[in-house]
């Protein structure tokens, strides 16, 4: 590349010499351009990969009936309270909530 553009410095050389290096010294251009977007994608690419990716085996079954969910939810945060040592929580009879509630 560099001795192309000391050509192309020269006043002596033909035009179509002149012409000629031009040309290549543009293709030689677009293919580092190339090279560089290749490279930048491999790099996204490779980033992509190791990024963390989300665990869909750990994930519950999206809920049919609303109710049912709130009832499973609410077993669950009562697990976890009584897990950790609470009574329930406050203001409750220690049991699980009724099904109307």
């Amino acid at each position: 590349m560099r001795e192309i553009e000391e050509r192309l410095q020269q006043e002596s050389q033909a035009s179509d010499e002149r012409e000629r290096d031009a040309r290549v010294l543009a293709v030689l251009a677009k293919t580092l351009r190339e090279l560089a977007a290749l490279d930048q994608a491999n790099t996204d690419a490779a980033a992509r990969a190791a990024a963390p990716q989300p665990d869909d085996a750990d994930d519950d079954p999206m809920p049919r009936d609303i109710d049912e969910f709130r009832r499973e939810l609410a077993r669950r945060i009562h697990a976890f309270v009584a897990s950790r040592g609470g009574a329930g929580l406050p203001g409750e009879d220690h049991g699980l909530p009724a099904d109307d509630q």
